[in-house]
């Protein structure tokens, strides 16, 4: 989640960091705490590395157009194994990394496709869940060759 806070005077109570006053967004996406950066004089931002929240693309989206939203990598990972037993889970998770590791896009698509013949018939979910998110996580493909940053833009911690 984006958050931050606005210039203040007061920095005696909890609503206050260091004299900044903690700033809450509503959207229509939600409660998301990120026009607090435009305040701060953001104008643009290039890539976001964010966990799935719910609204969170499209109010980025809104708030800086140009910026590129990556989804968490980690956070895909577990809201995928979330629906699989611990029975499979070990061997599900060695499949997910051969997508998670690959060199390109082109090689992490077939990977998912092989990962979801295999593991479709057993666990849908998990696999539909990896495809209709793909837009979101597919960007660190496209950067892993271009930029020296790109393995630390799997997660948003």
């Amino acid at each position: 989640m984006a958050s931050g806070y606005e210039r203040s005077q007061r920095s005696d109570s909890d609503d206050h960091r260091n004299g900044y006053k903690k700033k809450r967004v509503d959207s229509s996406y939600g409660s998301i705490e990120i026009d607090v950066l435009q305040d701060r004089g953001v104008k643009d931002i290039l890539i976001i590395c964010a966990d799935g929240l719910t609204g969170m693309k499209e109010t980025i989206a809104i708030a800086f157009p140009k910026t590129e939203y990556q989804r968490c990598i980690v956070h895909q990972v577990r809201d995928t194994l979330k629906y699989v037993p611990d029975k499979d889970r070990k061997a599900f998770a060695m499949d997910l990394k051969t997508i998670c590791q690959a060199a390109d896009e082109k090689k992490a698509l077939e990977a998912l496709e092989r990962v979801t013949e295999k593991w479709m018939p057993q666990y849908p979910d998990p696999m539909k869940r990896r495809k209709d998110n793909w837009d979101a996580i597919s960007l660190f493909y496209d950067i892993k060759g271009r930029w020296p940053c790109a393995p630390y833009l799997h997660t948003d911690a």
